[in-house]
């Protein structure tokens, strides 16, 4: 189920990010200016303190980082996941007492080899929508576009799965409608899906 992100952060309607992505740079940062394009109801910021809400970097498949927080203090976060796949893995860590998000990670595959510069954006935009707060397995869009699970990556192309060849090839980047009402539903005051 999808989750809010902390009060102060949700407020702000902006989401900061440190992007220690090494070679993916500038990848992310062309992520950032297409997620913030697209119209989630949250924009994306890139800072480089290590107080940002999300971390973003590489990983050769165990994915380690540790939040320091002021209130948490230090929270180790792994993940393992196939770093030579098309896709990354996003980890929030979550105040269990008020269900928000406090901060997240995303790990991008570090052993990806011959993909496109636009469909590593792609995948990055996939996992800022995960980190904005939408959940991994019960959240995905049933209908279309980058959130559609699973996506497939065949020939250079990254299309819906099971569309039969009928849907557009990504990039550019599309977002689909039920993922646009999941997010600005967590993040819009009173927002109500049609």
């Amino acid at each position: 189920m999808a989750t809010p992100w902390k009060r102060k952060v949700r407020k702000a309607g902006k989401i900061t990010v440190k992007n220690d992505a090494a070679n993916w740079k500038p990848v992310v940062e062309a992520a950032i200016k297409t997620f913030n394009v697209v119209g989630l109801g949250v924009t994306l910021e890139s800072v480089a303190g290590d107080d940002a809400d999300i971390v973003v970097k590489l990983s050769d498949g165990t994915g380690k980082h540790t939040f320091n927080d002021p209130y948490y203090g230090e929270v180790p976060v792994t993940a393992t996941f196939d770093a030579t796949a098309v896709h990354g893995k996003t980890k929030t860590l979550v105040d269990p007492d008020k269900n928000v998000i406090v901060k997240a990670v995303i790990f991008l595959p570090k052993r990806l080899k011959d993909v496109t510069a636009p469909i590593k954006e792609a995948v990055v935009v996939h996992e800022f929508i995960h980190a904005a707060g939408l959940d991994d397995n019960k959240d995905h869009d049933r209908t279309a576009g980058i959130f559609y699970s699973p996506l497939e990556y065949s020939g250079g192309r990254l299309v819906e799965w099971g569309t039969g060849g009928k849907a557009k090839a990504m990039p550019p980047v599309r977002v689909g409608n039920e993922t646009t009402c999941k997010l600005k539903a967590l993040w819009i005051d009173n927002f109500a899906c049609d």
